[in-house]
This record gives structure tokens, sequence and C-alpha cells, in this order.
């Protein structure tokens, strides 16, 4: 494609002369650059990609976009005010913006993304429409299913997806959008039609100094410039702001404070059934899926649907009959014990599901979970507080130790533990099998913490992994099917 097309949006801080250069790839690993690239020269939390120009050039990059003046008088340089804005419209260009012809739905919040997004696209399937989904660590479309590492891809890679999903058909997109990808622009030029947010706690702080900068990045995105109508919980505190400080439409849910979309009568045991009442029209509800987080992610997609045009009724039978997002409160039934492997990965994750299975549990509460490291080392002692207070014992094991060790990842959790007894096994392995020979019938276990992701990532390494694959096995070897 020329640059000039590539360009289509960006405006140069100086006229550009090169405009007929043929480009194929645009990238932001020098290393990967090649003589049909341009290389963005982009500036990290603490990296500088204009250390790495003379690298790319040496390998062949035609061109070089960044945010200060290029001294190299060898090299075609393109300076732009904000070099992560440009390069999404350029990724974009590059594929010829393909979220222009689909509708395009945002899931934004810290908890609850992955689960309200698969619901929304699996009602939108089951109703006849033809939809996409861009998750954490999958995209799925017309029986295609990719992998990629993150919850929201990177420019290039999203709209490579959009792309593809564009020419299968695709309608409708549902995405989660982190806050990472708010704060780095990856979204930038992308109108969505919809976003949900589903609630606000504590995460990232390893790369957010604190909350308050938190809050304002996810908050920000409910503008007119990356959004067409917002879907809130407003029982959050920061859903109630978002809510009232937005220049756009605003539908709301809940089940605390008044709102759009409501649930009454809410009732849990082998099913949850409950009364829904969606902009005055009133079904009843019921579904395989339990807990009271579950509730709120059904009436945040049971909205999106309806305000498409998809009837209560249509609505009704789709939750009937709809099955739990992979990872999420997956439920695994071995020798009269539930084993609940689910991605909690936060305090308040953490401490909702607790508080559902602390419910549903006749005997003993098990709860076997670890930290990531190289991440938010303040949530540690919370979420070991969180397991002491509900769990009758809590088993410590690692969780994507990176580049910290094991045990002292451990110790930092522990400190938080005061009313349960703790049992420290490092290898996650051992630890599932501990809990799975300690549980008698009437017990209940909670795997927290990684839920479908399949690796432990360690000094470096990604090493397989899976809990439900483990959990399987065990209960295969003890010929407890």
């Amino acid at each position: 494609m020329r640059l000039g097309n590539l360009m289509n949006g960006i405006i140069p801080k100086s006229e550009i002369f090169f405009m007929n250069e043929n480009i194929k790839k645009i990238e932001t690993d020098s290393r990967k650059c090649d003589s049909e690239s341009v290389f963005f020269a982009m500036k990290g939390r603490n990296d500088n990609g204009m250390n790495y120009i003379d690298d790319a050039i040496e390998r062949g990059a035609k061109v070089v976009v960044s945010e200060e003046t290029i001294e190299r008088k060898d090299v075609k340089s393109i300076v732009v005010d904000d070099a992560r804005k440009a390069y999404s419209i350029m990724a974009a260009n590059l594929f010829e913006c393909p979220a222009k012809s689909m509708k395009i739905i945002a899931v934004v919040g810290t908890n609850g993304k992955s689960t309200t997004a698969h619901f929304i696209y699996e009602i939108l399937k089951s109703c006849g429409l033809c939809a996409g989904i861009i998750g954490t660590h999958t995209v799925k479309f017309n029986g295609v299913k990719l992998s990629h590492g993150m919850t929201t891809p990177d420019p290039v890679d999203l709209n490579r997806y959009l792309r593809s999903m564009e020419e299968s058909g695709v309608e409708y997109v549902v995405m989660e959008v982190s806050a990472h990808a708010i704060y780095l622009e990856k979204l930038y030029g992308i109108k969505f039609d919809m976003a949900v947010f589903t609630n606000f706690s504590q995460d990232h702080l390893d790369y957010f100094k604190d909350m308050e900068e938190y809050g304002r990045i996810k908050a920000g995105f409910f503008k007119s410039s990356n959004v067409r109508l917002a879907i809130v919980n407003t029982d959050d505190v920061l859903g109630r702001n978002i809510a009232k400080g937005a220049d756009i439409p605003v539908f709301t849910y809940g089940l605390d404070n008044p709102s759009d979309v409501f649930a009454i009568d809410i009732e849990s045991g082998e099913r949850t059934k409950f009364i829904v009442n969606i902009l005055d029209e009133v079904a009843t509800f019921d579904t395989a899926l339990l807990g009271r987080f579950n509730v709120y992610n059904i009436l945040g997609a049971s909205l999106v649907a309806r305000l498409i045009g998809i009837s209560l009724e249509e609505i009704q039978e789709s939750v009937k009959n709809i099955s739990p997002c992979e990872g999420r409160f997956n439920v695994i039934i071995s020798k009269g014990v539930k084993f609940v492997i689910d991605y909690a990965h936060t305090p308040d994750g953490l401490e909702n599901i607790l508080k559902e299975l602390r419910n549903m549990t006749e005997n003993k509460l098990r709860v076997v979970f670890g930290c990531g490291g190289d991440r938010d080392r303040s949530k540690r002692a919370v979420m070991g507080k969180i397991a002491g207070e509900y769990a009758d014992e809590v088993v410590l094991t690692s969780d994507n130790p990176r580049s910290e060790d094991r045990l002292a990842i451990i110790e930092d959790i522990r400190a938080g533990v005061e009313d349960a007894p703790v049992i420290v096994l490092p290898n996650r392995e051992d630890a599932i099998r501990y809990a799975y020979a300690m549980s008698n019938s009437g017990d209940v276990v909670l795997i927290a913490g990684k839920g479908s992701e399949d690796y432990i990532e360690e000094k470096g390494v990604k090493t397989y992994f899976s809990d439900k694959e483990t959990l399987l096995r065990i209960r295969e070897e003890e010929n407890d099917i």
C-alpha cells in the first residue's frame, strides 16, 4: 500500500515528499523490520523506541515515525504529535479500516469483562446474528478460533482480526477493552457503537500509579469521540460517575440502585432464577449460570441485545441455554465435591466468588490460589485476608511468578490471612492434588487465578499448565469419574 494511503487521517508536523513509497508492514519492534516496513519509535514507561531507530534502519526500514526530530539525514522520517495515535490510524488503514463496516461493542471494567462479552456474543449468535468476539487470549468468529496474548490485541493484530471478520460476513464484533489498551491508544480511531461498563476495583497498580489514575482511564473511554452509546452498571460508584458525566446517551443496569434494567427475586440452587425488567418489559429468566455476579453479567448482555433489537422472548430463551465462559465459574463435580475453576485474580473478583461459594457449601470451602509476579504487590495481602475470611482452608501456590520468587509472593499473600489455616504448596499441581485429596462430599474447592489460561510463566519461560486438565487427570487417576 502506498504510504500516502496509510497516512490518511494522520497530520505530520512537516510536509512529506515520499508518499509513493510502497509499504507492507508497520512495526514497533525494530527486530521485525525489513525493506517493506514503517518503524514507529514510540515512548513507553520503561523504554523509548527512539533508542532503536538505528537498528530498524539497519534492518531495512523504509520510514521512521516518531514524536521527535531524527538527526540522521539519510532517514525518511515523519514527525507527529502522538505516535501511538498515528500507529493505530495507520494499522487501521493498512487493513482498509474494517471496523467501519461492522457494529463494534466494547466491554470495559475490572471484573466481568470476559463473561459479559461472552454472553453478548452467545446471545447474538443464538438469535441468528453473525457475530465475532475478541476476548482475553481468544478470537472467535464463524467457526474460526485464534489465540493471542493479551486482553485487547495491539493495533495491527486487532485490525487483522477485524479484517478477517469483515471478509467472513461478521455483522457484530464484541470486544474486551482493557485499561492498558485505552491508555496506550490502541483503539484510537475506532468508534464503538456501544460500550458496557461492568465495575471498577483494584487491579494493575503495578502499571497505573494509583486507583484514581486507573479509574480515570476507564471512565475516560466513555465519551462521544470513542462511543455512541453507553451501558453502565450503576451499582458501582465509578459507574454512577460515568453515567452522570457522559456526553453520550446512557442506559443503566443494576440490582441495588434505580436503573433501566434490573432484577428482583433472585433464587439460587442448581440453577438461578430471577425476574428481570428491561426497559419496562418484564420476564422470568432461568439459567444454569450461578452467582449474583452472573446476574449482573446477564443484565448487561441482555440490555445490549435488546438495544440491538432482539426481542425479550429471544433473550430469555438464549439465557436459558447459555454456557459459561471458558475459565469463569466452571464447575466440575467429583466424589460429591464441587470444584470451581475461575479467573478471579483481583481482590473484588475473589471476594465475589467466595461469597457465592460460601452460600453453596454444605461442609468445607477450600481455596487454591496465588498471585502473579511483577504485578501489583499491594493486592496480595488483601487477597489473603479475603481468602481467610471466607474459606475454611487456604492453599497458597504459584501463579505466573515471572521474575519473582514463588515463595516470596506466597509470603506476601500469607501475611494477610488471619482467619483460616494455610497450606503452602508452591507447585500448582501439588496444590490442586492436595485440595482434591482432602475434600469430601459436600465440600467446595475454588481453584482461582488462571481460569482458561494454559501456562505458568517463570524466569522468562512459559510452561504448559491447565487447571482444568490437571483436575480432570487427577479425577481419572482416582477413578472418581
